[in-house]
């Protein structure tokens, strides 16, 4: 059994690559470019039994600059959230079965769009990381 198989001339179009066009020589200074900063609790301390009685709060805020309100802020965290507005949160994170020298990591991050959502957005993340440490090492180290 023979199979007869028909070629037919395909045309592609295929463009040049761009060597340089979308590359950028350097990205132009704003004077008043947008940004948005997390000030807060980033190292926390906490006693084996504190970690065990409790969780650990942390506060943090935003402080931007050159975004147009009304801001649409969105907050991400691995914890409970206590209470937020639109530039603060307090978290509280569960240390519990936590033993000495260990560290839990976690990131805070915040999402702001300018103008309620309809402009620019910008992202920020900070990572906050809490110690358990020996009752005995404080008292040494305040010593």
């Amino acid at each position: 059994m023979s199979q007869t198989v028909e070629i037919t001339p395909s045309f592609v179009i295929q463009a040049p690559v761009p060597t340089r066009a979308c590359m950028l020589k350097s990205v132009p200074k704003i004077d008043n470019e947008p940004k948005v900063v997390i000030n807060g609790d980033v190292r926390l301390q906490v006693t084996e039994p504190g970690a065990a009685r409790k969780s650990v709060s942390g506060h943090y805020a935003i402080e931007t600059a050159g975004l147009q309100s009304p801001l649409h802020v969105i907050w991400m965290i691995d914890g409970y959230v206590l209470r937020h507005s639109e530039h603060d949160i307090e978290v509280a994170f569960d240390m519990r079965g936590r033993s000495a020298g260990e560290t839990l990591t976690r990131q805070l991050s915040v999402q702001v769009t300018e103008k309620a959502g309809q402009g620019c957005i910008m992202h920020s993340s900070v990572f906050v990381q809490i110690v358990v440490v020996d009752k005995a090492a404080i008292l040494d180290g305040e010593q």
